[in-house]
């Protein structure tokens, strides 16, 4: 086992879990509002991070692996699907954006603690 408190992977996993659902509501407010932010690429990053979010959040829930890899492929796509929210100039993605690059950066941060 590594040197992750269980308080720090319950912490991880409640924001892979916020972020997952932003990307799905994110996906939803995209496919809705049509035109530019439902471009085809953005949709399936979205939809693509919210599946990597949520599979973070089981790895690391109780009883989940802890997996440092598991996290880290979590902060590289919501990196990814950060700036491509960020490029649309779109309010919403800017917020989801944000929750995004929250998510990394405590995905990060526990893998660092591994």
């Amino acid at each position: 086992m590594n040197n992750v408190s269980n308080k720090e992977m319950e912490r991880c996993a409640e924001q892979c879990g916020a972020c997952a659902k932003a990307c799905a509501d994110a996906v939803k407010y995209c496919l809705e509002r049509g035109g530019e932010v439902a471009d085809s690429s953005l949709v399936v990053k979205l939809f693509d991070c919210a599946q990597q979010c949520r599979a973070c959040r089981d790895a690391c829930a109780p009883g989940g692996s802890k997996s440092a890899a598991s996290r880290e492929a979590c902060a590289r796509a919501c990196d990814a699907c950060s700036l491509a929210c960020e490029k649309t100039g779109d309010e919403k993605l800017a917020a989801c954006a944000k929750a995004l690059r929250q998510c990394a950066q405590l995905c990060r941060q526990e893998t660092v603690s591994a």
